[in-house]
């Protein structure tokens, strides 16, 4: 969910959904550019990105008013499984299948 509650954002294999609380018909929606599943998601505490994990062992940061990449991470720990970030938005950390986590300062 996104950090004002308005919008709430799910993976499902190769697709993001996004889609305001209050209106169930106006959805947006990110496929994946490859043949790989998504696998975690976390709102920035801005509400102004969405960063994804997948299963090509990357994570991505998604402009949440475009809904276009803005920025691909990859690391050599493994197949990507879960993200967070601290709650004033600062560092990000993700998760591998390997049990390996990456922390990195983050740029809004």
């Amino acid at each position: 969910m996104s950090p004002d509650k308005e919008w709430i954002a799910f993976a499902c294999g190769q697709t993001i959904i996004s889609q305001p609380v209050r209106d169930r018909f106006e959805r947006k929606v990110v496929e994946n550019d490859n043949t790989h599943q998504y696998t975690g998601l976390a709102f920035h505490s801005s509400g102004g990105l969405l960063a994804v994990t997948n299963n090509d062992r990357t994570v991505r940061m998604i402009d949440a008013a475009t809904w276009q990449s803005r920025h691909a991470y990859a690391w050599d720990i493994g197949r990507m499984r879960s993200i967070a970030f601290a709650p004033d938005g600062t560092v990000a950390a993700a998760g591998s299948d390997t049990g390996k986590v990456v922390l990195w300062d983050v740029e809004v």
